[in-house]
């Protein structure tokens, strides 16, 4: 091997590689009442898996104390919630699917660490009361039924389930 390409190669390994975030998991965020005769809270939680620069998942979110309720598990072969990482592997742009707009409702997750920002990017073509235009949503923990047949995105945007 040739000097040229050994540098080459040595500078090629010295440079640092970007890392990728981790969308897979669960995202949630709670918006708490503070009526007092009332004290049920509203929440929007999206539930992800990333391979690679793919992510597809599922959403649910509620409002007026949970009188409207959005929630896209109901058909499991089919992601409420299908993005692709930009180049900077720390942000994602995303399509929802709402049960309450026929429009996808389009959004960036960029991630901060232990959280992902949300902000909703087509607010003028379309909207859900039980979408948040944007907030910082933190990880949780799974309860066990959230993620039960996703194993997988297709770019088709389905699901494989198990």
């Amino acid at each position: 091997m040739s000097k040229p390409h050994r540098f080459l190669i040595a500078l090629a390994l010295a440079l640092p590689i970007p890392a990728l975030a981790d969308f897979s998991g669960i995202w949630h965020i709670d918006f708490p009442n503070r009526n007092a005769i009332a004290s049920i809270s509203d929440e929007f939680n999206i539930y992800l898996i990333q391979q690679g620069s793919t992510v597809c998942g599922f959403h649910y979110g509620t409002a007026r104390q949970r009188e409207k309720i959005d929630w896209g598990w109901k058909d499991e072969r089919k992601p409420t919630v299908y993005g692709k990482l930009d180049d900077s592997g720390t942000t994602i742009t995303l399509s929802l699917i709402s049960s309450h707009n026929n429009v996808p409702i389009e959004a960036t997750l960029t991630d901060n660490g232990d959280r992902l920002t949300w902000n909703v990017t087509n607010t003028e073509q379309a909207s859900a009361i039980t979408i948040p235009h944007s907030v910082t949503l933190r990880r949780a923990a799974p309860r066990g039924f959230e993620l039960r047949r996703l194993t997988s995105c297709n770019d088709d945007n389905t699901v494989v389930a198990r």
